[in-house]
């Protein structure tokens, strides 16, 4: 768009994807909730943070995993732009996956699988559980095809992807991502998840 500074058109976009992600779930929860708990379902989900660790002596209370963008409300609007593409991305192929739009619903699993792989996984484990649930719903192996189409659009993109890794400068990369990982203590992991670890289940089940 005829930007010549790197640095602003790198934070006009992680703001552009702010915009897009707070739209997308605005739109995800408007298709599951009645309007009532719409905006305050909506602030919660923005506004939330995990459970805190207490110190005793002297009191403090202090948050877990602060440094993880997605434990913290202020750092997870201003993410990396394929982070937040990615978690949107994740919410409109699920949206559009239910409310039977297919050719959007290509779009959204192309673009997904293209931009955030990571949350291409996650989308696709929730469009089984999803699937596998409405075929014993159902008993009609035809409801299982919007599933195929998503995995026939997504399988190539992904499997071209794993090619890239085994080809430098991306093996590299990878081999470099291993050496760097990181240990999450489980207890403080459930504890930086906050309600979400509460809610989630409840959430599933209904």
């Amino acid at each position: 768009f005829g930007l010549t500074n790197a640095g602003i058109a790198y934070h006009l976009f992680r703001l552009v994807s702010s915009l897009i992600f707070l739209t997308s779930l605005f739109l995800f929860l408007k298709f599951l909730l009645p309007p009532k708990l719409l905006l305050p379902s909506w602030l919660l989900i923005l506004l939330s943070t995990g459970f805190p660790s207490v110190m005793l002596n002297p009191l403090k209370f202090n948050l877990v995993y602060d440094w993880l963008t997605e434990f913290n409300p202020l750092y997870r609007l201003v993410a990396l732009p394929h982070y937040l593409l990615g978690n949107s991305l994740l919410l409109l192929t699920i949206l559009f996956y239910l409310q039977k739009r297919w050719p959007i619903l290509a779009l959204t699993s192309l673009l997904l699988v293209a931009i955030h792989p990571i949350s291409f996984i996650f989308t696709s484990l929730i469009l089984t559980a999803i699937t596998l649930h409405t075929l014993f719903a159902t008993r009609n192996p035809l409801k299982g095809l919007p599933f195929v189409l998503f995995t026939l659009i997504t399988l190539p993109v992904a499997f071209y992807f794993k090619h890239l890794l085994t080809l430098p400068p991306w093996l590299h990369m990878a081999n470099w991502e291993k050496t760097t990982s990181y240990g999450l203590i489980p207890y403080q992991f459930l504890l930086a998840l906050g309600p979400t670890f509460l809610l989630a289940p409840i959430g599933v089940i209904s």
